[in-house]
């Protein structure tokens, strides 16, 4: 596959914009482009949609087939990077990138950086889609967003941004004519739903409302229901080198049957020791059982809180398309 943006050839593409992906709409409304044009093109977009040459089935050899799993955690470690919201779904695309999905979507996700070809991701609690009508011509009938929880509330001018990239990559214009948003809280996130500001017959005209001010409400429906949007009020920030190898070791955890291959805490310990923990070597793991070590206590500690935060995300993704 080739870039439109700098014609480099790779197996792996990122679809531009992503919601025209997800809408089915032609090909030749959407770009295909390298992790580094992504970056540079897309980086304020709340969500991915990638696409690579199908390899068939996934490497039996485990080694092999975390292999973009170990990479992704060896450069959050040199980058000294030891935030889960960046560590978590860094990680977990990774992980599905080694399973040779043929095309990936991953939502309220931001790109932040790409480090060797590997993107680095930000967990980002708001996302903005268009919705349209199911019969011709589709007609744009609103603009939904979705706040979901996350370890502090969401700021206007964020929020403004990201409805903001919606309208731009509809080509739609905004104004001062007037606002029509409402919200819902849905139980676990917040939803919203912005439309045109004047309206005639049951159908909406004019400009869209302008970001400033579907932020400045949106923000106000957020402190709401703050109690249930924020999901951390205490704590520090752990450290990187424990984070980063417990989130290796749940999902390594996660992805086959106990007793398999990678089932037991024994082998995660030889594929973290050999893999990442290489870049870390003071913690490295015992790989005879289950010896109950400093080390060992804490990676599985920190494993457990990973599956308690996963648990509050109720849709962190990545989702393979089928």
């Amino acid at each position: 596959m080739k870039c439109t943006a700098c014609g480099t050839r790779q197996a792996e593409m990122f679809l531009h914009p992503p919601m025209k992906v997800l809408e089915g709409l032609k090909d030749d409304e959407v770009q295909s482009l390298c992790a580094t044009c992504y970056f540079v093109k897309a980086k304020d977009e709340s969500r991915i949609v990638i696409t690579r040459l199908h390899a068939g089935r996934p490497a039996e050899d485990p080694d092999e087939r975390f292999g973009e799993l170990f990479k992704a955690a060896r450069i959050l470690l040199r980058e000294k990077i030891a935030d889960e919201d960046k560590i978590i779904p860094t990680l977990r695309l990774a992980h599905q990138r080694g399973w040779h999905a043929p095309l990936i979507h991953h939502n309220a996700v931001r790109v932040i950086n790409v480090v060797d070809g590997a993107l680095i991701l930000e967990r980002f609690p708001v996302t903005f889609s268009s919705s349209r009508s199911p019969l011709p011509p589709y007609a744009l009938y609103s603009i939904n967003g979705s706040v979901f929880p996350y370890k502090r509330l969401a700021k206007a001018d964020e929020i403004s941004r990201v409805y903001q990239k919606v309208l731009e990559n509809e080509g739609l214009e905004w104004g001062e004519n007037g606002t029509r948003i409402t919200y819902e809280f849905q139980g676990w996130y917040l939803w919203l739903s912005v439309e045109r500001g004047s309206f005639i017959a049951g159908t909406s005209h004019g400009p869209w409302p302008p970001p400033h001010i579907v932020g400045s409400v949106a923000h106000a429906a957020i402190q709401e229901f703050s109690n249930y949007l924020v999901i951390r009020r205490r704590g520090g920030q752990k450290n990187a080198d424990n984070l980063v190898p417990a989130m290796v070791a749940y999902l390594l955890r996660n992805s086959l049957s106990v007793d398999t291959e990678v089932g037991g805490r024994k082998e995660i310990h030889r594929l973290l020791n050999r893999h990442v923990l290489c870049d870390v070597p003071w913690k490295l793991l015992p790989e005879d059982g289950y010896a109950n070590t400093s080390e060992v206590v804490q990676l599985w500690n920190n494993a457990k809180w990973i599956q308690n935060m996963a648990e509050r995300i109720r849709d962190p993704g990545p989702h393979e398309i089928k």
